[in-house]
């Protein structure tokens, strides 16, 4: 989709270039504020038993030995945070206090280098000139800064599994798929570090061992396909102490699952009554690259959307008969953003290609760079609202557990799901934050103004 830029010109840096990256800024800036006006240090939902309660659990245990072990056998739901909890470990090491804000920052910083290796995948090696690129990639940032998946901004636990996974996922097949030939092993190397770490991290990393595994055994790279099972290997083995099936599937029709699949591709949607079909649309599409050899062309890019679309076949298998409403949840919303990314960035690549004018890929680039930018305002400003929801959410449930530490809990939701669906949740949420201010870790402030408190 050729914007109207001159093909002779230079394709090195200069001003123009230097006003495309303060475009690209833009939308990251705005993320970054939004995030940082309605930031709040304090656990929700997941982020008690995960961090508060792995924290407090894990300065009692009397050795070294003890909290290794800790750290491979504690499990939430069905997965092994292991990476989640080393952070946890180390920032208690450093400073024996659990810093909630830090944490998520962690994982919300993660989507910088989730932007450069999109820039990477898609355009870093194309012939056009550089000023081109960043024009064409320029759509891409408003799409991935928009707050589509604000839930997962402020909510550590969130941040890390899915934001981190996602980059260290994208990172190891970016590595892994370099095809100089010459550089195969410090690639392969980086490949299989970002790969193990994924697997610790989230169980969606394991979705990659046959790509990898495909492409080490086409290059007949035998020894570093060895090496990349290796990882697989060592991030499987914690599933192997103490594991705990998780039953919770739901009981739903068998139907939903196909339903869910598809709604998980195409939530990020502005329409939410369009995700099903958006779904089958982005998957059509994906299928037209495949038939057009765009993974042949850009192999990281289809390796990337084809990883989001087995962990969403997974998520579907998993927690399709719990219903639609998961599937539509906002911090699940980052997958379908980059499918939509990959969406764009292909059909692109077809206009680029294709014998039009210059004046109809001109009109063509500005309806998508509109439509970025309303996608971006959009969702921005939904987002901005959750992420105030969440906050006042949050300070309420601090006030309420002021009042009469011994019986209320912080995890207070407002709501008729109250004394039912949170109800265990919320009495080892009050245990656990009662435990973290005895041993120290952590103070809960009702007040957001006030010395030491969250921010």
């Amino acid at each position: 989709m050729q914007p109207g830029a001159d093909r002779r010109a230079d394709s090195g840096w200069n001003l123009h270039s230097a006003g495309l990256l303060g475009a690209i800024l833009l939308p990251i800036l705005a993320a970054y504020a939004i995030l940082l006006r309605y930031m709040v240090d304090m656990p929700f939902i997941d982020d008690y038993p995960v961090m508060l309660g792995f924290s407090v659990k894990y300065v009692s245990l009397p050795s070294w030995g003890a909290r290794l072990h800790f750290i491979l056998a504690d499990q939430w739901v069905e997965y092994k945070l292991v990476l989640v909890h080393l952070l946890s470990a180390l920032e208690l090491a450093a400073t024996h206090r659990i810093d909630f804000a830090f944490q998520f920052w962690i994982g919300n910083l993660a989507l910088i280098p989730l932007l450069y290796l999109l820039w990477r995948m898609y355009f870093a090696r194309d012939a056009a000139p550089l000023n081109q690129r960043l024009l064409l990639f320029l759509p891409i940032a408003f799409l991935l800064f928009s707050l589509n998946y604000a839930e997962a901004l402020d909510w550590s636990a969130a941040a890390l599994a899915y934001i981190g996974t996602i980059a260290l996922c994208f990172a190891s097949i970016l590595f892994i798929s370099q095809p100089d030939a010459g550089r195969v092993g410090r690639h392969t190397a980086a490949a299989c570090l970002c790969v193990l770490a994924a697997c610790l991290n989230s169980a969606s990393g394991f979705f990659l061992l046959p790509f990898g595994l495909y492409l080490l055994w086409c290059r007949r790279a035998f020894g570093w396909a060895a090496a990349w099972c290796a990882m697989f290997a060592l991030g499987i083995a914690p599933y192997f102490v103490h594991y705990a099936k998780d039953l919770r599937t739901g009981n739903g029709p068998l139907y939903l699952i196909p339903l869910y699949f598809f709604s998980f591709l195409g939530a990020g949607t502005p329409i939410i009554k369009l995700a099903i079909p958006a779904g089958a649309a982005i998957l059509a599409i994906m299928a037209w690259a495949v038939r057009a050899g765009y993974h042949r062309t850009h192999p990281a890019a289809m390796l990337g959307a084809a990883w989001i679309v087995i962990a969403a076949a997974a998520a579907a298998v998993g927690r399709g008969r719990t219903g639609l409403a998961f599937s539509l949840a906002s911090r699940y919303k980052i997958f379908s953003d980059l499918l939509l990314i990959f969406c764009y960035a292909f059909l692109a690549d077809r206009v680029l290609h294709a014998d039009l004018s210059h004046r109809a890929r001109r009109r063509l680039y500005a309806v998508a760079l509109l439509g970025s930018i309303l996608f971006c305002i959009r969702f921005d400003v939904q987002g901005a609202g959750i992420l105030k929801a969440r906050r006042a959410l949050l300070l309420a449930g601090a006030e309420h557990f002021r009042q009469a530490p011994g019986r209320n809990s912080p995890m207070w939701f407002n709501s008729e799901d109250h004394d039912t669906f949170f109800a265990g949740q919320e009495a080892d949420a009050r245990q656990w934050m009662i435990e973290a201010e005895r041993l120290q870790l952590y103070t809960l402030h009702p007040d957001p103004n006030a010395p030491g408190s969250p921010r």
